[in-house]
């Protein structure tokens, strides 16, 4: 008795429409282990038309990081005020006239022998511990004369961003493999021509 009501305690009525079935299918087999090759193409199309997506993005950003650069560029690099060009106001009033003008630090330190705006001087040869900063900034900016300018500037820095970007790397990759196939491939053929000729 205590045999079945422990049976009867413990155990928990099975389910019969929940409980798994396991059935053989031939045909479900059949295309599970001839479909290895199928799966792999439809994988790699995948990955593909993914980084043919993420090309095509990076290329995007890479045009308006350019047209960006060439707006500051070019907005940047407007021409230099001449002094007779600086804002000057004239007021005549009843016993004299003012005129009101800016004056530029360059223009008092030369006409009033002062030594007028502060640059830092990179000097190794008194032995100072001063390192002297990356070539890209200490070259002065230069103004630049046209449009020309603009663009090679603009064309090695977008050379440079192509380098660092890895879509692009991936790609050009890709194409380096294609063409090391294509002429083994050309090597062969060559090869074989040879050998028929000698024949």
């Amino acid at each position: 008795m205590g045999r079945n009501r422990a049976k009867s305690g413990s155990s928990k009525s099975i389910n019969r429409k929940t409980k798994i079935h396991l059935v053989f299918d031939p045909a479900a087999r059949k295309a599970f282990l001839t479909g290895f090759h199928s799966r792999k193409m439809q994988r790699k199309k995948k990955a593909q038309e993914e980084f043919e997506k993420q090309l095509k993005e990076e290329k995007k950003r890479l045009k308006l990081e350019a047209k960006k650069a060439y707006c500051d560029m070019v907005s940047s690099h407007q021409p230099i005020v001449e002094q007779n060009e600086l804002n000057s106001e004239v007021m005549n009033l009843e016993s004299h006239c003012i005129s009101i003008c800016e004056l530029s630090t360059a223009e008092i330190s030369t006409k009033n022998n002062w030594i007028g705006e502060n640059q830092v001087d990179y000097d190794n040869e008194k032995g100072s511990n001063l390192e002297k900063p990356d070539d890209s900034s200490s070259k002065p900016e230069v103004p630049l004369k046209n449009e020309k300018d603009i663009k090679k500037i603009l064309k090695k820095k977008a050379t440079l961003n192509a380098k660092n970007s890895k879509p692009l790397q991936k790609q050009m990759q890709q194409q380096r493999r294609k063409n090391k196939k294509e002429s083994m491939r050309k090597n062969r053929l060559k090869s074989k021509v040879m050998k028929n000729k000698k024949k």
